[in-house]
Parts: structure tokens; sequence; C-alpha cells
């Protein structure tokens, strides 16, 4: 939904593109990288957007607390 919004604002939709991941999950998180490096060797902006809010403390599956990934 994010990305039609963009692409009918901008009127370009070959610039803008998404990669899901799941950024508490170590492994993904390297996977991403290799991704947006192998797609777009010549990036001059990536935006970022994350959020969570845990009630109670909470540890991804690699033992990191949920709140700082």
């Amino acid at each position: 939904a994010t990305r039609d919004h963009i692409v009918k604002e901008t009127g370009n939709p070959s610039n803008v593109d998404y990669i899901a991941c799941d950024l508490s999950i170590m492994k993904e998180v390297a996977h991403f990288a290799d991704q947006v490096k192998s797609r777009f060797p010549d990036l001059n902006v990536l935006l970022c957007n994350a959020g969570v809010l845990n009630p109670r403390r909470a540890e991804t599956k690699d033992g990191l607390e949920m709140t700082f990934q």
C-alpha cells in the first residue's frame, strides 16, 4: 500500500521498490543487506522503517532485546 501511494504521488514506478525483512532475526538482516547490495549497486538513499512496542521485555530468536532491534 505504501509503495502504491508513493508511485501515485511521484508518477514514477521505476524507482520505488521494497524488500521485506524481519529485523529481529540477524540472519534475515544479513540476507537483506546482501539483497540491497546486489539489487541496487548504485544506491544513493535507503529508507528503513521499523517499530515495535512491547509492554514486557521480549527477546528475539537470537537472544537480543526486541525493543533495541
